[in-house]
């Protein structure tokens, strides 16, 4: 996405909940974690993918850029939520060039904003579907104030913005590295943060379809907290674990009940983003999911999701990668530790690094 470079980069990832650096280096065939660490953030720091309270953010980020032993201080970013708008083009079959010079005319019919006021991106799908004479052009904005301000926040933290990038572009490119993307294969990325998830629909390298949904691991959280009359707290420490066995402090022992609705909850949301997609974009129905995000650690929902979608399900899981060695400073952690949560952290890093 915007502003290419060929230069080693950090992948910054700012979630709802935590903050996660990761910088990577070409070592043999795969690649190896050259630095990573993570911090939580306090609550409502962010909103909807929007910077809510910079100066807690900075706090956090500080220490983990004082601490770890980056090599460089560019990093890239994701964007999400109401932060970037994506949306796909019909055009006429055009040339690269003739691409490049349409496409700002193009955007101003599509966009809920001014041409002027926005960074553009964009993408021409190989694979549309369409016949010569048509095709399919993803594009992707982002005010110019939101970039300054995510440039701002970052360089009080002693950081360089570099790259801007998209969430699930971001996500995209760390599971086709993973290689659980098969060349010619639907596959549905699901990445569940605290308070959203982001998904993209993929097929041969292409995003065919992106959306947020207003839906994250909080819901479990609420609806643990209410079913059984415990703290916040308890009821997130439980969402971890296996809630169905040994009740709470209260005494409470329906856990697996509270944790039942919320995913109901959840796979329906997937299931009406999917007949969205299939009916006002033409999308194909997908073939795989995989799912990702600190939510995705929750006991029973991959089968839960893979039972409602009727189709193979993978979580994440960088222990499959072919990553080496690793270095960390205070408050980093290993490379066994980096599970699905820092999918878009190894996305975002990938930028620094060829495969």
């Amino acid at each position: 996405m915007w502003w290419r470079t060929r230069r080693q980069v950090v992948g910054l990832d700012i979630g709802a909940s935590a903050v996660r650096l990761l910088e990577l280096r070409r070592r043999g065939g795969g690649v190896s974690v050259r630095a990573c660490g993570s911090a939580p953030l306090p609550d409502h720091s962010m909103a909807e993918g929007d910077l809510v309270d910079e100066s807690a953010i900075v706090a956090c980020l500080e220490p983990l850029v004082a601490t770890l032993p980056l090599s460089t201080r560019r990093v890239a970013i994701g964007l999400a939520g109401r932060e970037v708008f994506v949306t796909r083009l019909l055009l006429p079959r055009l040339t690269r060039r003739e691409l490049r010079a349409a496409i700002r005319w193009e955007a101003r019919a599509h966009l809920p904003f001014d041409v002027d006021e926005v960074a553009l991106d964009y993408h021409a799908l190989t694979d549309d579907g369409r016949d010569g004479s048509q095709m399919v052009v993803v594009l992707a904005a982002a005010r110019l104030t939101t970039i300054e301000r995510w440039r701002s926040l970052v360089a009080r933290a002693g950081l360089r913005l570099t790259i801007v990038d998209v969430v699930p572009f971001a996500l995209q490119r760390a599971c086709e590295w993973l290689g659980v993307i098969a060349a010619d294969e639907v596959v549905l990325l699901v990445h569940i943060g605290a308070r959203a998830t982001a998904t993209c629909l993929v097929r041969g390298g292409d995003a065919l379809f992106v959306r947020d949904l207003a839906i994250g691991g909080e819901a479990w959280t609420t609806e643990l907290a209410r079913e059984a009359g415990c703290a916040r707290p308890e009821a997130e420490a439980r969402k971890q674990t296996r809630p169905f066995e040994n009740g709470c402090a209260s005494g409470h022992t329906n856990w697996a009940a509270a944790l039942a609705v919320a995913t109901e909850s959840f796979t329906a949301e997937l299931v009406r983003t999917l007949v969205f997609a299939r009916e006002h974009g033409g999308m194909p129905t997908p073939q795989r999911v995989v799912l990702s995000g600190g939510g995705a650690r929750l006991h029973g929902l991959d089968a839960a999701v893979a039972a409602r979608l009727n189709c193979p399900l993978d979580v994440f899981d960088l222990a499959e990668a072919p990553i080496v060695g690793a270095r960390a400073g205070s408050g980093g952690v290993g490379v066994s530790e980096l599970g699905p949560a820092w999918a878009v952290a190894m996305g975002l890093a990938l930028r620094g690094v060829s495969r």
